[in-house]
């Protein structure tokens, strides 16, 4: 099974570093940390297995694939419940990706903080938490 961003039903935009996600079919409010925010770049323009979503984000931030799988599944299942990513079936591997940055790369690493998403169903909720 792979995942990718559902491009018909959202719309989004990186904001420092962080995904503001709207569900154009029910007009719900996403936002995600980080982290979470990486992961939703991997997914716009790639179909990936889990597996190949946690391997990007623990090489990313030198995390054991192990330690972030739970946070990632979560974040994968959430994403999908409400609808802002696509699944499909596919048993082919995906190559690794040579726009993500390698550990050795970077000089310090980023810290790793567990993916979250944040719904909000009405507009003012989203500007009152900004505020």
């Amino acid at each position: 099974m792979k995942f990718t961003v559902n491009k018909e039903a959202v719309t989004f935009r990186v904001l420092d570093g962080e995904a503001i996600i709207i569900n154009k079919k029910n007009s719900y409010f996403y936002t995600l940390n980080k982290i979470a925010t990486f992961i939703w770049g991997s997914l716009t323009d790639h179909e990936l297995a889990l597996e190949d979503i946690v391997n990007q984000t623990a090489r990313h931030y030198q995390k054991n694939e192990k330690e972030i799988n739970e946070d990632i599944n979560k974040l994968i299942a959430n994403l999908t419940k409400n609808n802002l990513l696509n699944k499909i079936n596919s048993t082919a591997k995906t190559p690794p990706s040579s726009d993500q940055k390698s550990p050795a790369s970077n000089k310090q690493t980023e810290k790793y903080e567990p993916p979250t998403v944040t719904k909000y169903e009405k507009l003012e909720k989203l500007i009152i938490a900004a505020v």
